[in-house]
């Protein structure tokens, strides 16, 4: 094992090369407030940044070359301080809740993704720029959102899990091209203030391509 800015990683047996990404403690700033992921990392585990406080920039090493890389869920659930995270090239998935109730405030998204998981950035209420790289032709799924109900009477209550619901601080979305299903709750409460789902203006405009093929149930309600 071995510690990079404040993470634990494991390294190849056979190698010796850092290849698994474990966790970060929850009070861990990194270096300056900065994490960088090194290049010959392929695994990074579950919630390994889950609740954690301080980290506000996530960078990954280029990674021209290098093998595929897996991501966790919940990878960066609830991570309070998180400002920056600039996804690398040739990642093809974004999993399920990886930045839910975060504090992400801008996320640039490859070219080569081609599935963003149920409730990727549910309640990211201070999201408010997404860049999707232009060019790639795999095509683009936004996952179908379930929804939970909790509690009873008058105190019961449901949530909605879509890929970006309750990202109130978002103002405009361009979809790329090769997006081609947009799931249900995809943008649920994203344009909305209510329900303690943020404290932006909400979603004004969104661009949805020619080469989407379905929206699903509740996408924008």
């Amino acid at each position: 094992y071995v510690m990079i800015d404040g993470v634990l990683y494991g390294k190849n047996a056979e190698t010796g090369v850092v290849d698994t990404l474990y966790f970060s403690p929850m009070s861990n700033a990194g270096t300056d407030g900065k994490v960088t992921i090194p290049a010959t990392v392929t695994d990074i585990k579950d919630r390994a940044f889950f609740n954690n406080t301080a980290i506000t920039v996530v960078e990954f090493e280029d990674r021209t070359g290098a093998a595929a890389l897996t991501i966790g869920s919940s990878l960066f659930y609830s991570a309070t301080n998180l400002a920056e995270v600039t996804l690398p090239s040739g990642l093809t998935e974004i999993p399920e809740r990886m930045f839910s109730e975060a504090s992400l405030k801008t996320i640039y998204i490859p070219n080569t993704v081609t599935s963003i998981g149920e409730g990727a950035f549910y309640k990211c209420a201070s999201l408010a720029e997404i860049v999707f790289e232009e060019g790639g032709t795999s095509p683009l799924v936004l996952a179908d959102g379930t929804n939970s109900s909790s509690g009873s009477g008058s105190s019961s209550s449901t949530s909605y899990y879509g890929v970006f619901a309750g990202c109130a601080s978002l103002k405009a979305v361009v979809l790329p091209e090769r997006t081609t299903e947009i799931g249900d709750y995809a943008f649920y409460r994203a344009y909305d203030t209510n329900l303690d789902y943020g404290s932006g203006n909400g979603l004004e405009s969104l661009t949805i391509p020619s080469t989407v093929t379905r929206i699903g149930e509740y996408a924008f309600a």
